[in-house]
């Protein structure tokens, strides 16, 4: 489409005429209802979705790889999604007894992710719950979301699973930009070349990220620099200007474009939340079912958290 002015926008006005791509993203998650964190009552895993996690893992996880199941197939691997399964849904027989806790010893190399994502989605979605998957840190929240989930989909979906998968990521609040911010940061008029540069570029990112996350941003200037500290000072000054604070959008139109409300309206609808354990910890009613990841920090990561 075209769009004429009487008369050149400022920069200013300029920002205020368009929306981020994932506003977008986040008004097609309107279409699903906020799923419950707790089951109404005992869901245990069913015997036949029991059989499809052995088939998952005997013939089709081995195949999204490119392998037989003879070449893909991890014993190791197996049993602990067999765990995993027999422990979803289980509560605890009153109020007295402790909840059931599972856990897993899994040495590097056993493809632990794939071992809890596969049984916890399959549950989750059969189920109508939503469950969180904590780890240590954003990097791990990163490498399970684009690498561990969508093979996880893929196995499932080739096994037969026709049911709708919903799985997002969602970080602490100042990872996401808020377009609110956005809007009223722009670079003035005697703003530098690089400031404009780093301001352009992130334009640019909102146009197609869906998620609004910062750490999608890259840091590598998109021009060669003969000083690249120039470039970090006004990419960082920007990351700071921009990234969503803790009441930052109160009214409904800001927080439609505030990439930190976005997040948390996709994670509530999703049947497997990939967050963090310091989040997990201090928002025990997200979610009843909770992998924690590399649970050797967990008590470091509650000492600090409770601390603060």
């Amino acid at each position: 489409f075209t769009v004429q002015f009487e008369r050149p926008p400022s920069h200013d006005e300029l920002t205020f005429l368009f929306e981020p791509r994932w506003a977008e993203a986040g008004e097609a998650w309107k279409r699903h209802k906020a799923l419950p964190p707790k089951p109404l009552g005992p869901l245990p895993f069913e015997a036949a979705d029991r059989v499809l996690v052995d088939d998952v893992f005997e013939v089709h996880l081995p195949y999204v790889f490119g392998l037989t199941p003879e070449e893909g197939h991890r014993p190791a691997q197996h049993d602990a999604a067999r765990q995993v399964a027999a422990s979803l849904g289980c509560e605890r027989s009153s109020e007295d007894t402790p909840a059931e806790l599972l856990l897993v010893h899994a040495p590097t190399g056993t493809g632990k992710t794939l071992a809890y994502l596969v049984p916890l989605l399959l549950w989750a979605s059969r189920n109508g719950v939503r469950t969180a998957v904590s780890t240590y840190t954003r990097a791990l929240q990163e490498q399970a979301y684009d690498s561990d989930v969508p093979r996880a989909l893929a196995a499932l979906r080739r096994a037969g699973v026709l049911d709708e998968l919903r799985v997002s990521m969602l970080k602490g609040r100042e990872n996401y930009a808020c377009w609110r911010s956005t809007c009223l940061q722009s670079p003035g008029p005697d703003a530098n070349g690089e400031d404009w540069l780093a301001w352009t570029r992130f334009l640019l990112f909102s146009a197609i990220d869906t998620e609004g996350d910062l750490d999608r941003l890259p840091e590598t200037p998109p021009v060669p620099f003969a000083d690249k500290s120039i470039w970090r000072r006004a990419d960082g000054a920007l990351r700071g200007r921009i990234r969503a604070r803790s009441g930052c959008c109160r009214l409904n139109d800001d927080r439609r474009t505030c990439g930190a409300h976005v997040a948390r309206h996709r994670a509530e609808r999703s049947h497997v939340v990939l967050t963090n354990q310091a989040f997990t910890l201090t928002n025990p009613q997200f979610a009843t079912h909770v992998v924690f990841d590399e649970c050797e920090h967990l008590h470091d990561q509650a000492d600090s958290t409770f601390s603060h």
